[in-house]
C-alpha cells in the first residue's frame, strides 16, 4: 500500500506488493492535513489572479511565451486561473439526425472554474518533486501515476487548467496504464471542451489523446478506446464552432480527428503543420504523394464510423457559422485536416465540400451550377484561411466535383487568382491535381500566354507547376518551353543565357536590365526545379 500525505491509497491491479526505498517512502508520508471532502474551496487560493494572455500562436504552431517553457519541463508560466465563470456560446441543434455512433449533447454553458485549494496544490507539488528525483523505477512511477490520477476525481477541470499542475498532469497521463487514463477522461468528459480551449488545459487534453494513440495497435484495447472516443466526440461536436475557432481547441480537435482516423503517433505532427516547401515538392513530383505525403489506407487502426459521424455532427452543429469558420485561421486548419483525412472517401468528401462551398448538406453541390458561387469564391480567396481551405478542397475533391470547380467556378479567373498572394496556391493545387491532358489544356488556354507576366509578378510557383504538369501529362511541352524561353531571354542574348537566368531566377527577375552572373550567390530552388522539369521534356521540345 502506498501512502500519499495522510491518506493511504491502495494501488490498482497487481501492484499491491510494490516496495519503495526509504527516501521515497519518507517523502510520500509527509503530513499535509487533507481538507474534508465536503468542505467548500476556500477563497483566495494559491497563485496570482493574472489572466492568461489572449495572444494567438502562429499558423500551425503554439507560440511559446516568456515564462513558459513549453510542453516539457517546469516553468510553463506563472499564470493561474482565478475563480471565474466561463460562458460558452450555446447553439440550438435543430433537426438532429441519428448517426451511426453518437448524437451530440448540449453545448457546455456557464462552467464554473474553481481555484485549486492550497492543500491540493501542495500535494501535486510533492508529486512533481518525486519525478524530479529521477531515481524512481518504472513500477514505482506507474504506481504513483495511478494513485495521483485518482486524486484528481471531481477536480479535473481546475487542475487541468492550472498553469503548474497541468504540466504535472501531463506526466501522470503519459505514465499511467490505459485503464487509468480512460477513467480520468470519463470523469472529465463533460468539461473536455473547456479544457481543450484553455491555454494550459489544451496541453493536458492533447497529452491524453496522444497517449491513447500509442495503444491503437493493441486489439484488446480498441473497445475501451472507442468507447471514450465516442463520449469525447459527443461533447465536442455539440460545441464544435467554439472549439474550432479557439487557438488552443483547434490543436486538440485536429489531434482528436487523427486519433479517430487511426493516424499513428509518429505521424500526428504532419497534420498539425505542413511546410510549404514539402507541399511544393509533392506538387512538382519530388515528394511522396498528394494529401500530405501519407497513404491513408495504411492507417488501419482507426474507427471509421466514429470519424465519419464526428465530422458530420460537427459540421451539422456549426452549420449556422460555416461562413465564419471558412475564413477563421484556427477553424480552417481543422476543416483542412478533416478533408485530408477523408481523402479517397468520395461520399464523405461530397458531403463535406458541399457544406463548405455553401450548399445544403444533401450533396446538391453535384447538381447545381457552380457559376452562381463564382463571385463569392473568388472574393473569399483574398482571405488567407479560405484560400488554404480551397487549396485542400481542390487537392482531395472527387474527380467529377473537381471538374465542376474548374469548369464553372474558376474558369476565366485563373490569371487573376494566380496573381494574388494567397490565391496563387489554389491555382498551383489545381494544376498539380490535373489528371488528364484535356484538363491541362483548359488551364493552358488561360495561363499559357501569361508565363512572362506570372514570372514578373513573382508567381514562379505557378509557372513551375505548369511545367511539371505538362511533363507529367505529356501535353503542351513544346509550347511551354517556347513560352519560358521567350520570358527569360531577349534577342540580344544567346539562348544559352536562359539556363543561367533560371539558376538564379529571383535575382534575374529583380535585376533584369543589369543582371550579371553572380559570384557566390545562392541558386534559385524554384528555378532549378523548373530546369529539372524542362530537362525531362523530349529533345525536340
Amino acid at each position: 500500500m502506498v501512502c500519499f500525505g495522510s491518506k493511504a491509497i491502495r494501488p490498482k491491479g497487481n501492484r499491491q506488493n510494490d516496495s519503495l526505498d526509504g527516501g521515497l517512502y519518507d517523502v510520500l508520508h509527509k503530513k499535509r492535513g487533507r481538507k474534508d471532502k465536503g468542505e467548500k474551496p476556500r477563497k483566495g487560493g494559491y497563485g496570482s489572479g493574472r489572466k492568461p494572455s489572449a495572444e494567438k500562436p502562429e499558423h500551425g504552431q503554439r507560440k511559446q511565451k516568456k515564462g513558459e517553457a513549453g510542453r516539457k519541463g517546469k516553468g510553463r508560466g506563472d499564470d493561474r486561473h482565478s475563480e471565474s465563470s466561463v460562458k460558452m456560446n450555446s447553439r440550438n441543434l435543430k433537426n438532429q439526425n441519428a448517426l451511426p455512433s453518437f448524437e451530440a449533447s448540449k453545448p457546455s454553458q456557464n462552467v464554473l472554474r474553481k481555484r485549486v485549494d492550497p492543500e491540493t496544490a501542495k500535494y501535486f507539488s510533492e508529486i512533481s518533486n518525486l519525478f524530479d528525483n529521477k531515481e524512481i523505477d518504472l513500477d514505482e512511477r506507474s504506481t504513483i501515476c495511478a494513485n495521483a490520477l485518482e486524486e484528481t476525481k471531481g477536480k479535473e477541470l481546475e487542475l487541468a487548467t492550472d498553469g503548474v499542475i497541468s504540466h504535472i498532469l501531463q506526466i501522470l497521463i503519459e505514465g499511467c496504464v490505459l485503464e487509468q487514463l480512460c477513467t480520468f477522461l470519463r470523469n472529465c468528459v463533460e468539461s473536455f471542451p473547456v479544457i481543450a480551449m484553455d491555454k494550459f488545459g489544451s496541453h493536458v487534453a492533447e497529452a491524453a489523446l496522444k497517449t491513447l494513440t500509442t495503444h491503437l495497435a493493441d486489439e484488446t484495447s480498441r473497445v475501451m478506446i472507442e468507447d471514450i472516443l465516442n463520449k469525447i466526440c459527443k461533447v465536442i461536436a455539440a460545441d464544435s464552432a467554439n472549439v474550432m475557432c479557439s487557438c488552443y481547441g483547434s490543436h486538440v480537435l485536429r489531434t482528436l480527428l487523427c486519433l479517430c482516423k487511426g493516424v499513428p503517433f509518429e505521424s500526428l505532427q504532419d497534420f498539425h503543420a505542413t511546410k510549404r516547401s514539402a507541399i511544393l515538392a509533392e506538387r512538382l513530383g519530388c515528394g511522396s504523394n498528394q494529401s500530405g505525403g501519407h497513404d491513408l489506407k495504411k492507417f488501419e487502426n482507426g474507427f471509421s464510423d466514429t470519424f465519419k459521424s464526428f465530422v458530420r455532427q460537427m459540421l451539422h452543429s456549426a452549420k449556422d457559422d460555416i461562413a465564419t469558420l471558412r475564413v477563421d485561421k484556427n477553424s480552417s486548419l481543422v476543416l483542412q485536416t478533416a478533408l485530408k483525412l477523408s481523402s479517397g472517401d468520395d461520399n464523405e468528401l461530397h458531403h463535406i465540400i458541399s457544406i463548405l462551398l455553401g450548399y445544403d448538406e444533401d450533396g446538391t453541390v453535384q447538381k447545381k451550377d457552380y457559376s452562381e458561387k463564382k463571385n463569392e469564391i473568388v472574393t473569399l480567396l483574398e482571405e488567407t484561411a479560405y484560400s488554404h481551405l480551397l487549396e485542400v478542397i481542390v487537392e482531395v475533391a472527387p474527380e467529377n466535383l473537381r471538374n465542376g470547380i474548374v469548369a464553372d467556378t474558376l474558369r476565366g479567373e485563373l490569371f487573376a487568382i494566380s496573381s494574388h498572394h494567397c490565391g496563387n496556391y489554389v491555382v498551383q493545387a489545381l494544376i498539380s491535381s490535373a489528371k488528364t491532358s484535356d484538363q491541362m489544356k483548359q488551364i493552358w488556354e488561360e495561363l499559357g500566354l501569361k508565363i512572362k507576366e506570372l514570372l514578373e509578378l513573382g508567381k514562379t510557383g505557378v509557372v513551375a507547376s505548369i511545367l511539371a504538369a505538362c511533363q507529367r501529362l505529356e501535353t503542351n511541352r513544346l509550347e511551354s518551353s517556347q513560352a519560358l524561353a521567350a520570358a527569360l531571354s531577349s534577342d540580344s542574348e544567346s539562348p544559352d543565357s536562359i539556363v543561367a537566368h533560371m539558376l538564379f531566377l529571383e535575382d534575374f527577375l529583380r535585376e533584369r536590365s543589369y543582371w550579371k552572373w553572380p559570384l557566390g550567390a545562392k541558386m534559385s530552388v524554384l528555378g532549378c526545379l523548373m530546369l529539372q522539369s524542362i530537362f525531362q521534356y523530349p529533345h525536340v521540345c
